[in-house]
């Protein structure tokens, strides 16, 4: 597990440390959601920008990725309350989606 004093990180240092963490999950969380809402372009810019960064996928990979995201949000909603609290909800993989083989 990662820690933020083996990071080099002291007491004074923290608090903003987490500061900053907790606004970028929040600035991600917010972008997916306007994604799986506003539909397959905006959730393609959000996936490049976010989960791709430095590398170039194709648009067939972006496309793959969005339908196993959505499959898997849809999947969610029918988690009971008692399973999501144990923590290990399952989601299918990837291949599950295309009937092919993750590369």
């Amino acid at each position: 597990m990662w820690r933020l004093r083996e990071a080099g990180l002291g007491d004074m240092g923290i608090g903003h440390r987490i500061k900053k963490l907790a606004r970028n999950l929040h600035g991600r969380i917010s972008v997916y959601e306007a994604g799986l809402a506003d539909g397959d372009a905006e959730m393609a810019v959000v996936l490049r920008r976010n989960m791709y960064a430095s590398a170039e996928p194709s648009d067939e990979q972006v496309a793959r990725m969005i339908t196993y995201i959505r499959a898997a949000r849809r999947a969610m909603d029918d988690v009971s309350e008692a399973e999501l609290l144990t923590g290990r909800p399952a989601f299918a993989g990837p291949a599950a989606q295309t009937g092919e083989a993750v590369q």
